[in-house]
């Protein structure tokens, strides 16, 4: 947790703390890098308390770190350049004296993480990603990783860094900072971003108040995912009928009385915390022009929209005309997963392997983590999804083995780092 804390958003500098105060920290860690002669650029970090204004030592990095452009934003220096020009023998091109502070400046990291989730790493293909458009010169976008990369567990999970600058005030570079993360898109993985957005909206956050306890105080509004809009639900249903190309029946007559998951005339959704949904398919009106395709009646929970023009771009946008308003909704879509992304939120939709029946999951009894018992369940095939990265270490079936109930067919050895 302090990692999320003290990591997730670096502050140029603690806002309302005193110019002497600070002068004296940074004279401590002058020091402290005299202390072990240390040459080139450096990091000391302190914990400070808010109550009796002392500061405490915490660490000291020798080497360049990843918050080093709020640094290089508020004194408008180039921190690579100085430590190559230093690393070549040269001196320090400038002298402390001749450092001013400009305006405030805050970064805040991208991580492959699911803060619903408590913080727990995600790995996977990073199957759509985008910067956010337009962003202005107090703006910067650092990153290593492009779309169609795999985030591993094996090395850190950042995907990459947003660092917004102010000259007026510390609310502006906020405002800034979320407007981007706003903007910023990825799919395939979880991320961060929706707990950042919530974060620099919060008031707490915003006057810059904040403690190492800022999380587990504020849990309920920072950690709690929102409801998912009604029409994200009938957007993933219409990619899904593009994507499946899935022939419908339009009659009362044709309606099959299957189960709704694997209807003609209902489309199955798993959303956040495994909760179950459908989105029904009605007979139209016909009065509108194109294919059958193109539009569609729906009706989710008590709610129905009749939509016109469906289609999907060559950018993987769906746009399709309701009520006389065209709209356009960026959507990614892979493996049995449709991502929709509107009005600057992230909505992740899963439905049904056709190939599977059901999915199994663990489940904790007296005993520990077990598989539910598989012969009570009507199917021929189970799925077993891990919710943290884990290795399977051995099998001990082979293809078309009959198990008997209570067989230990594999182990898992689940690592946490």
């Amino acid at each position: 947790m302090l990692c999320v804390c003290v990591y997730v958003y670096v502050n140029g500098y603690k806002p309302g703390l005193a110019e002497g105060l600070r002068n004296k920290m940074g004279q401590s860690a002058v020091d402290a890098a005299l202390a072990v002669k240390y040459v080139g650029a450096g990091t000391v970090e302190f914990l400070f308390d808010p109550d009796s204004h002392k500061y405490y030592f915490m660490e000291m990095n020798t080497r360049l770190q990843v918050e080093h452009p709020v640094t290089e934003m508020i004194v408008k220096r180039d921190l690579v350049q100085w430590q190559l020009h230093v690393a070549s023998g040269n001196t320090l091109p400038a002298k402390q004296s001749d450092l001013l502070l400009h305006g405030h400046s805050i970064e805040a990291r991208i991580y492959a993480e699911d803060p619903f989730n408590n913080f727990s790493s995600s790995s996977g293909k990073l199957h759509y990603l985008r910067f956010p458009e337009r962003v202005p010169e107090s703006v910067r976008v650092e990153t290593g990783v492009r779309q169609g990369d795999t985030i591993t567990p094996y090395y850190d999970s950042m995907i990459a860094k947003v660092i917004a600058h102010s000259d007026s005030s510390r609310k502006d570079a906020l405002l800034k900072l979320h407007q981007c993360l706003e903007d910023f898109q990825v799919g395939g993985i979880c991320t961060n971003i929706e707990f950042l957005k919530k974060t620099l909206i919060h008031p707490k956050f915003i006057t810059g108040g904040v403690t190492t306890n800022f999380i587990p105080t504020h849990r309920q509004e920072l950690l709690v995912p929102g409801k998912i809009d009604d029409m994200a639900y009938i957007v993933a249903a219409l990619s899904k009928l593009f994507v499946t190309k899935q022939t419908l029946r339009r009659t009362k007559a044709d309606m099959k009385a299957s189960h709704v998951w694997y209807s003609d005339d209902m489309i199955g959704f798993t959303t956040t915390g495994a909760m179950q949904s459908y989105v029904e398919l009605l007979p139209t009106s016909g009065s509108g022009g194109g294919s059958e395709e193109q539009n569609q009646r729906l009706k989710f929970g008590n709610k129905s929209w009749e939509v016109e023009n469906v289609r999907l771009d060559s950018e993987n946008h769906l746009v399709l005309q309701l009520k006389n308003a065209k709209l356009r909704y960026q959507v990614v879509t892979y493996d049995n997963c449709i991502t929709v992304f509107m009005d600057g939120k992230r909505y992740d939709f899963e439905y049904p392997d056709y190939e599977l029946q059901f999915e199994s999951a663990w489940e904790k009894n007296l005993e520990g983590w077990v598989m539910p018992d598989l012969s009570e369940l009507d199917a021929e095939v189970a799925k077993v999804v891990s919710t943290i990265e884990c290795d399977v270490k051995n099998v001990n079936v082979a293809n078309g083995s009959n198990v008997k109930t209570g067989y230990d067919s594999f182990f898992v050895y689940i690592f946490i780092s």
